[in-house]
């Protein structure tokens, strides 16, 4: 008896890959995206393109995975040095994008930006440095692997790190602190509080 007749399957339709639109010749890494907002979701990475320092950059992307945004430098600083990202995003699309960067007073500090959901910088309430603010209190230590998520209920967010106290201090004990902002960026208590036991070497 003939064979049976066999229809094919019908093809199914699949969304590009995100394109983040790199140059000729470039250097990225340490990308982090956040959580889908219907789909819509961000990327943040580091940019060592800069001959003379890393840049984090990120860029907003729809649910079918084109592109909502171009790419855009994150730190508002006049030499936009930064590294290590991370990001989270609410319910409503607004999104923070945390980082640390070179101190001016010691070391490496870490800092946040907030954006809403056009992926524009929104003015923090408390300093009105176009969504930009430094996380970490001044202590004489180094801050590094910056990481946020976002309450869903309030928008309230928590930002944490690795804080690595130098010969002068306490040597080589790293130590995990945080610190809570409202939805406004305002901080949620007067200082950083170690989440961490004191005096855990290479907790991280």
């Amino acid at each position: 008896s003939p064979s049976p007749s066999l229809s094919p399957s019908p093809s199914k339709s699949m969304s590009p890959s995100p394109s983040l639109s790199p140059p000729a010749s470039h250097a990225y890494g340490i990308p982090r995206i956040s959580d889908s907002v219907n789909g819509r979701f961000v990327i943040t990475w580091e940019n060592d393109d800069n001959a003379s320092a890393p840049i984090v950059m990120a860029q907003v992307f729809n649910s079918d995975n084109t592109a909502a945004t171009g790419a855009f430098v994150v730190p508002s600083y006049s030499d936009h040095t930064s590294y290590t990202p991370d990001v989270s995003m609410a319910p409503d699309g607004t999104f923070i994008i945390t980082s640390q960067r070179p101190d001016v007073d010691f070391a490496v500090g870490i800092q946040a930006r907030m954006y809403n959901a056009a992926g524009q910088p929104i003015v923090n309430a408390t300093t009105g440095d176009n969504g930009q603010f430094r996380v970490n209190a001044l202590a004489n230590a180094y801050y590094r692997g910056p990481a946020v998520a976002i309450a869903r209920s309030d928008k309230t967010f928590m930002i944490v790190w690795t804080e690595y106290y130098n010969v002068n201090i306490n040597p080589g004990t790293y130590d995990v602190y945080g610190q809570r902002f409202n939805a406004a960026g305002a901080k949620i208590g007067s200082t950083n509080y170690k989440i961490s036991d004191a005096n855990t070497m290479y907790k991280e």
